[in-house]
């Protein structure tokens, strides 16, 4: 089931104003977007501390595309798809954790005594 025509056309024209510089435009764009973009980075990321300035990382992505933004789908399944390159980015960039190595013990052989 489909998002209907009049919603698709709204949603392009929205994001043709905000593209074009209307900050008003920019600003219902975000209030409108705002929940399923953290709802999406939640999904991915679970609770992270960094989760705001994910949204805001997501939605810097967004405002830089909407020129692209073609009205194929609606602006929330847009939006959405931003914020999860968003999320695995974030995944990407995290430092996997140390092992310190001379605590590891391998099971069955006792301690070497020094």
């Amino acid at each position: 089931m489909g998002a209907s025509l009049a919603t698709r056309e709204s949603d392009l024209a929205l994001a043709q104003r905000a593209a074009g510089g209307d900050r008003a435009a920019q600003r219902e764009l975000f209030a409108a977007q705002k929940t399923a973009v953290h709802h999406t980075l939640f999904r991915i990321l679970g609770n992270n501390r960094d989760l705001e300035d994910l949204v805001q990382d997501a939605f810097l992505e967004i405002f830089r595309a909407l020129p692209s933004f073609r009205g194929d789908s609606t602006l929330t399944r847009w939006c959405q798809t931003i914020a999860t390159r968003t999320a695995y980015l974030a995944i990407s960039r995290r430092k996997p954790p140390s092992v310190d190595l001379a605590l590891y013990v391998p099971s069955g052989r006792p301690e070497p005594k020094g």
